[in-house]
């Protein structure tokens, strides 16, 4: 047997031990690819016999489950032109780009928009290779119809995609109901400004068992992550995701078929937040979509129709609002109401005036009650106050204001609001 050159090491014959990450195999047979200075001629047994494609490798020398690695060279570069242009349909292979950077082995998608690799046999893996848009509106560039399979890994590195300014792909991964236990390590590296192609980034149906970590910055019309047609079941999500255009979160990952089960925590770029969650209260900033958060307001007094705080992306719950008196008021009779204006809808008051809170010392504290919109905020001039039976109050995004009747306060006061938001996305900013 001829000598296999590996990274500086040469071994006789098959080598035996993994290096650069590729598998450890004492059966299975090394076949290097580069278009560089490869010929399909060629044996594809040496570094210095190279084949010229691996789409040959795949076609005509691996053998099923025995650990065949295609190890495909720095500085490789393969036209994908048609459904199908690697055909995956051997188990247990693996295909292993070397490189970094710009140095790695790049596919360009090219003549037909179903242009795709095809994964259709078992426990497939493919690592460290670059995906490159060169038509637009691609459909499936990495289309997975079998199970076990991986894309990209920490060993070798994930599979990278790259658009090229509005020449995009509608994806990157596509599945069938087959393609259970699948593994997906993947960096986009998309387009945020021309072009209308992106929809979503991994696209599953009917998974059973899926881990997928991203590295996304683009932009995806519908979701970066979504389940359709059937339900998928047992999939986490993780990673960071910067979704252009979208700052609630709420195409992160989307459940469009309806009874799929999965968690997500993301980084998310755009809104600048963890996010958290997954089928059973969908996603939220910081937690759970009910999970309770504050918001705290400035330092100042109060003046009528000001604004305490704004809400956007949605509605919330108050489960607590109240203003404590930082510095003191002098003898005006000042009373106090919480209003809730909505974007869309009616400025509504959510308590009835407070008792005069004239001559009201530091530490002092008006309460929204909560047990009915007429029930009046509750002062307290030392502080404590007791609420016997709080409602909940539901406010729709907009603003929560002030009503001061009898002039403004001379003292400053600061505001504080517990809530819940009723969707992803919900912010609540105190002014």
């Amino acid at each position: 047997m001829g000598i296999t050159h590996l990274s500086g090491l040469e071994v006789g014959g098959v080598p035996t031990l993994g290096t650069n990450g590729l598998p450890l195999t004492t059966i299975g047979t090394y076949y290097f690819v580069n278009s560089t200075n490869g010929s399909n001629g060629n044996t594809g047994l040496s570094a210095d016999q190279p084949l010229a494609t691996v789409a040959y490798a795949l076609d005509n020398l691996v053998t099923a489950n025995r650990g065949d690695t295609i190890v495909v060279g720095q500085g490789h570069a393969e036209d994908i032109a048609a459904a199908g242009g690697w055909t995956c349909d051997t188990a247990g292979v693996n295909i292993i780009g070397l490189g970094s950077g710009s140095d790695r082995p790049e596919l360009t998608f090219k003549t037909a928009t179903t242009a795709s690799v095809l994964v259709s046999a078992a426990n497939v893996t493919i690592a460290n290779i670059v995906g490159i848009a060169g038509i637009d509106l691609l459909s499936q560039p990495f289309d997975v119809r079998a199970a076990g399979c991986t894309l990209g890994n920490v060993a070798n590195g994930p599979i990278e995609w790259q658009d090229a300014g509005a020449t995009q792909a509608i994806r990157q991964v596509l599945t069938t109901s087959a393609a259970d236990n699948l593994r997906i390590n993947l960096k986009v590296a998309g387009s945020i400004t021309g072009g209308t192609a992106p929809v979503n980034s991994v696209r599953l149906v009917g998974v059973d068992g899926a881990i997928i970590n991203l590295d996304f910055y683009g932009r995806a019309s519908t979701a970066v992550v979504e389940f359709v047609t059937t339900a998928c079941t047992n999939v986490e999500v993780y990673g960071y995701v910067y979704n252009s255009g979208t700052t609630t979160g709420t195409k992160n990952v989307v459940d469009t078929q309806g009874s799929s089960t999965w968690f997500a925590s993301l980084n998310d770029g755009a809104a600048g937040q963890v996010q958290n969650g997954g089928s059973a209260a969908g996603l939220s900033f910081g937690g759970s979509t009910l999970a309770e958060q504050v918001a705290t307001g400035g330092t100042a007094v109060m003046v009528n129709g000001n604004t305490l705080f704004t809400i956007t992306g949605g509605a919330i719950m108050v489960r607590g609002l109240f203003s404590l008196c930082i510095s003191a008021n002098d003898g005006t009779a000042s009373t106090i109401q919480y209003q809730a204006v909505p974007t869309t809808g009616t400025a509504t008051t959510i308590s009835n005036a407070s008792a005069s809170i004239a001559s009201a010392a530091a530490g002092a504290t008006i309460t929204l009650a909560g047990t009915a919109l007429a029930t009046a905020a509750l002062y307290a001039a030392n502080g404590p106050n007791l609420i016997a039976n709080p409602g909940t109050v539901l406010v729709p995004a907009g603003a929560i204001k002030i009503v001061v009747g009898t002039g403004s306060t001379t003292g400053t006061w600061k505001h504080f609001l517990r809530y819940a938001p009723m969707v992803p996305g919900v912010t609540v900013v105190g002014t």
